[in-house]
């Protein structure tokens, strides 16, 4: 992992780095290690797409895996994001070729910021 605490992935929702899990606006809702690797991993790589075989390292370091069981931790990580899972907007899939976390912007938070920090922002 990175230096930073936190990663807002869209307005409403970040990812706690230390905590290992998701923030939604005021309610926290940890995640379970695999996805949270992968979602961490997707989440400082914004808007790029990830090979399927990537992320398998990613969540499962170490061990022979296959694409189903990515696809079912990604289910997991879009039930955790997505408002509507099944059509999701943000957690794209681009086939034969990975995923892919869609944002705005990349936003992080270090430990007492207020504001999130950009390329845009100034420190």
């Amino acid at each position: 992992m990175s230096g930073l605490d936190r990663i807002v992935i869209r307005r409403g929702l970040v990812l706690d780095l230390a905590a290992q899990g998701l923030w939604h606006g005021r309610r926290f809702q940890p995640l379970s290690p695999v996805p949270f690797r992968i979602l961490a991993y997707l989440a400082q790589h914004p808007n790029q797409v990830i090979p399927d075989r990537q992320l398998l390292a990613v969540g499962w370091p170490g061990e022979i895996r296959d694409a189903m069981d990515l696809y079912r931790q990604i289910y997991r990580i879009r039930k955790a994001i997505e408002p509507q899972p099944a059509r999701p907007r943000w957690l794209l899939t681009h086939k034969n070729a990975g995923y892919l976390l869609r944002t705005r912007q990349p936003l992080t938070l270090k430990r007492g910021d207020r504001r999130p920090r950009g390329p845009d922002s100034v420190a």
